[in-house]
């Protein structure tokens, strides 16, 4: 398939029908049903479509894309969100994340990434919805491809689990058998001013509670491979916890995996800066040789916009971090975080075509918008990206 072929959007992908007159709740149900027959592709059709992810992914492509984004902010909006956990979508109200899911979509998002941050099993017991694990990612996965994207990619997050109750202590216990420590898996250590600065690692009860993570973090990847996704997110906010999602993932499946961490306060100030410091530099680059060496498929980052981050900030910032990632033979996926005082409405149209500008002279062809932003502003970054990735040469998938 070529890539202009991919560029106009190619099989699959649903047109709005603006004259139904079936309400959007009706709609989104009546999608959830179909969603079923939509994840079930033959093996030989599925494999297909997660090689041209792989495809636009790697740092050779002349494709670009918008990643569907944060669903928490349009949730917490919906009437009776009060005290609803996220996963609890999931289990209740499916519905809904397919109303999302047709938001980003119609705004022009290629791929739906889906709403399965925290559905392990053991943060699902911790969060009252205990034996709701396969409901929880099932139905998650069926509402992402209910809006007929190009790819679904499952999420996962990773986190610390808490040792079994009766241990002495949140960190207490023994990591999974056989688990390897993330400093042995990645064969360095990286990172100056985390639990790992002394010379003891293997004494860390931090770095313990986040091998605990793997063994439940593994199930919920078979979980998202059998309802049939074509790549993954890891996440994590810390690059520890995206390295134990990767590492979680690549014991399951080969599939593609963009592995995304949180640009931290003191690394965004360095980033920021004229001039970016060499231990700041150093840290960024250790941290994505960690997560290349652990499996992932391209890097990502998500970095603020607002008061904190102005547009010179990431014109300044964006270039580098691409330039890290280029080293590790990886393309870069900028993930938007509001920050504070970010910007709305029209002032928001006019910042994102900045960042589109800025993210396409960096190369960054994979763009997406995270907490704190509607799933109504994806449209508004599509918009400002489409003219910038025309300049380029490169082709937007629709």
């Amino acid at each position: 398939m070529s890539s202009a072929d991919l560029a106009v959007g190619g099989p699959g992908i649903a047109e709005g029908d603006t004259n139904s007159a079936e309400s959007d709740l009706e709609l989104a149900e009546n999608d959830l049903e179909l969603a079923e027959d939509a994840a079930d592709l033959t093996d030989d059709a599925r494999a297909m479509i997660s090689a041209e992810l792989a495809h636009v992914l790697s740092p050779d492509s002349d494709l670009a894309m918008v990643l569907s984004g944060d669903m928490s902010r349009s949730l917490s909006e919906l009437p009776f969100a009060d005290d609803v956990s996220p996963a609890a979508w999931n289990v209740s109200d499916a519905s809904a994340l397919a109303q999302m899911h047709q938001m980003f979509r119609l705004g022009g998002a290629a791929a739906a990434v889906t709403h399965t941050a925290g559905c392990s099993d053991v943060e699902l017991e911790e969060a009252g919805l205990a034996h709701c694990e396969d409901a929880a990612v099932t139905n998650a996965v069926r509402a992402a491809f209910s809006a007929a994207p190009r790819y679904v990619l499952g999420r996962v997050s990773g986190f610390e689990c808490p040792a079994s109750q009766g241990s002495q202590g949140p960190c207490a216990g023994d990591p999974p058998a056989g688990a390897l420590r993330l400093n042995e898996l990645c064969e360095i250590n990286p990172f100056a001013g985390t639990p790992w600065e002394d010379d003891s690692p293997e004494d860390d009860p931090w770095e313990d509670a986040i091998h605990r993570a793997l063994e439940p973090l593994c199930r919920e990847v078979v979980r998202l491979e059998a309802a049939g996704v074509h790549g993954f997110v890891a996440e994590g906010g810390h690059a520890l916890l995206t390295g134990a999602a990767v590492r979680a993932i690549r014991q399951v499946s080969s599939r593609p995996v963009i592995a995304t961490t949180t640009v931290s306060t003191v690394i965004a100030d360095g980033l920021f800066a004229d001039e970016t410091p060499i231990d700041v530099e150093d840290r960024i680059r250790a941290e994505f040789q960690m997560l290349a060496n652990v499996g992932a498929t391209a890097l990502g980052v998500e970095v603020p916009l607002g008061a904190e981050a102005s547009l010179g900030c990431l014109e300044r910032a964006l270039p580098r971090l691409a330039s890290l990632s280029a080293a590790e033979g990886m393309a870069l996926c900028v993930r938007l975080r509001a920050g504070t005082q970010a910007p709305e409405g029209p002032r928001l149209a006019r910042v994102l075509d900045g960042v589109a500008r800025v993210a396409c002279d960096a190369n960054v062809r994979i763009l997406s918008l995270g907490p704190g932003f509607s799933c109504a502003d994806t449209a508004s970054l599509v918009a400002a990206l489409r003219p910038h990735v025309a300049r380029r040469g490169w082709r937007l998938i629709g």
